[in-house]
Order: C-alpha cells, then structure tokens, then sequence
C-alpha cells in the first residue's frame, strides 16, 4: 500500500507535465537518461489507462479527493486534445511543442483504453462523479463505440489503422474493444443491439 501512495503522489506532484497540467507521456527505456524516454509536450491515450485509473482508484483507497479530482481532470484533458469530432475516434496523441495530433493515425489499442477504461472509471465513482461530467463521458465513449462499429472488420476484429483495411487485424486492441462494449451493455450505458458487435469480436 505504500508503494501505491507513493507512486499516486509522484505522479499528482514529480510526474512532468504538459501545458494545461496534462500527464506527460513517458516509458521506460534502456540508453535513455535515468532509464526513462519523456516525450516532452505529449499526451497519449494509453496514459488514461495506466495512470489515471490508477490515481483515481488510489484516491478513494487513501481517502485523497484531490487525486480524485486530477485523475477526471485528466480524462477531460485528454478528451479535449484527442478525440476527433468529426470521426468519433481518438487520435493516439497530442503534442503541444508541434500542436498537432502527430501521426493523425486512430490506433486500435489506443482507441480500446478508452473503450475499455472510460466505464470502468465509472464504475468506479459513480456516488462521487458530477452528473454533468458523467454525462459528457457517457455521451464520448457513446459516440466512439458508435463510430467503432461499422468500421469492424469482417472476421470480428479491428484493423491496427482503424480506418485503414490494409493494415494488420489487431487482436488485443479488438479483445478490448469487444470487452469495453459487453461493460457498457452491463452498466445500462449501451443497449442490447451492441451484444452482436461484442460477440462478433470474441469468435
């Protein structure tokens, strides 16, 4: 529990930031300076996975609302930058050094941890969560499971480049998807018309 506490407030208060006080993306990496890569100036969607579940569940085990409250300013952030109105997919990432989404590219996988991760975060705080900032994530994961379904791929699964036919069928990132929809369908955020999607995916 300890290690849980530390690695919580190291990354509220040592974890560099973006502008707008966004998680800065960074990996573990043999050759580079204290083992780690930092992409300065990034935000990726794997980060919502990774950390921000994490500090927010941290946040109602050590009874710290501010993690809390940083871990849906962080799901509102990277919202902002990432997810494309016009697709109702997520970019991979945002950087603020090029302000652009670099790459333009909608990764299977990385559009699966929000698939995947946005109901589980609910689930998590659905006695805590402003009704307001519920029903805007609600209304985005709603809108990229929508944008999801008819670009699957006849076997079940979800091409590497979303969009992209051409490219690799991608089978984590299509387990999560598939099992993103089957927890909505149970949190009564999707009805039972997206049971044939999940299950299409999973044979």
């Amino acid at each position: 529990m300890k290690c849980c506490f530390k690695k919580s407030d190291w990354l509220v208060h040592e974890l560099p930031k973006t502008k707008e006080g966004g998680f800065q993306h960074i990996v573990t990496a043999i050759g580079y300076r204290d083992g780690i890569h930092l992409h300065n100036g990034q935000l990726w969607i794997d980060t919502l996975f990774m950390a921000v579940l994490f500090l927010n569940q941290a946040g109602r085990k050590f009874n710290r609302p501010e993690w809390e409250q940083e871990a849906v300013h962080q799901i509102l952030l990277h919202i902002k930058y990432l997810f494309d109105k016009h697709t109702g997919l997520f970019f991979h990432g945002w950087s603020f050094e090029r302000n652009d989404n670099f790459g333009s590219i909608f990764w299977c996988r990385g559009n699966s941890w929000f698939t995947y991760g946005l109901v589980d975060y609910l689930e998590t705080c659905q006695d805590t969560i402003n009704p307001g900032v519920r029903q805007f994530l609600v209304d985005t994961y709603k809108a990229q499971v929508n944008a999801l379904v008819p670009l699957q791929a006849a076997s079940g699964l979800w091409h590497t480049a979303l969009q992209d036919p051409t490219s690799y069928k991608e089978v984590s990132g299509s387990a999560a998807i598939a099992a993103g929809i089957l927890k909505g369908i149970e949190a009564g955020i999707l009805d039972s018309s997206f049971q044939a999607v999940a299950d299409k995916a999973i044979q």
